[in-house]
């Protein structure tokens, strides 16, 4: 009878219910040459924590804790190793452009929104924004800018980023609205 008892808490636990009974004074008892009392009624406590298969509805309960120890180890450590690869880096800040000085980005979530300024040919100084999105590690924008005083054209077209692997590089291309021809953009920190 306690036999069967333990093995319904053990398939409940692989199963990965949580067990809650009011008659646990008596947990299942082996011959005191196998282990003593007291390790019987901690592997059902720890085992939550394992996965189905470290206690099999079968085993006695001596067997039973060896096999969650082993079983609790890898499983713990593989979502912490795989956690970091999942992470990406922060695009938020001040970075450094080819093409028109300093460029302040910020990062939410996968959307990004930047400003610049810089003085044109003209000697006009144009305020620049875009908007876009992260999509794996490429960025996809449209930007904007226009005269900062005075009137004038407001100018519009996309750009595209590639995000290096340690996020320090952002190379890629920007066009006006309209125009087939891209034009190197790149961004540094």
């Amino acid at each position: 009878m306690r036999k069967m008892l333990f093995g319904t808490i053990s398939l409940l636990v692989a199963c990965g219910a949580v067990y809650a009974a009011e008659g646990t004074e008596k947990p299942a008892v082996t011959p005191a040459a196998t282990a003593p009392a007291t390790t019987v009624p901690a592997t059902p406590a720890t085992a939550p924590a394992t996965t189905g298969p470290a206690t099999p509805a079968g085993a006695t309960p001596a067997a039973a804790p060896p096999a969650a120890t082993p079983a609790t180890t890898p499983a713990a450590t593989s979502p912490v190793t795989a956690a970091p690869a999942a992470t990406t880096v922060s695009l938020s800040g001040k970075w450094s452009s080819n093409l028109v000085g300093d460029v302040i980005i910020e990062q939410t979530g996968n959307k990004i929104a930047g400003t610049y300024q810089y003085t044109d040919d003209d000697d006009v100084t144009q305020d620049g924004k875009f908007e876009g999105v992260i999509e794996g590690k490429t960025i996809k924008a449209k930007w904007w800018q226009r005269p900062k005083v005075g009137k004038g054209e407001e100018s519009r077209g996309d750009l595209e980023w590639k995000i290096t692997d340690d996020g320090k590089v952002l190379s890629g291309w920007y066009r006006d609205e309209g125009e087939k021809d891209k034009q190197d953009f790149n961004l540094e920190r």
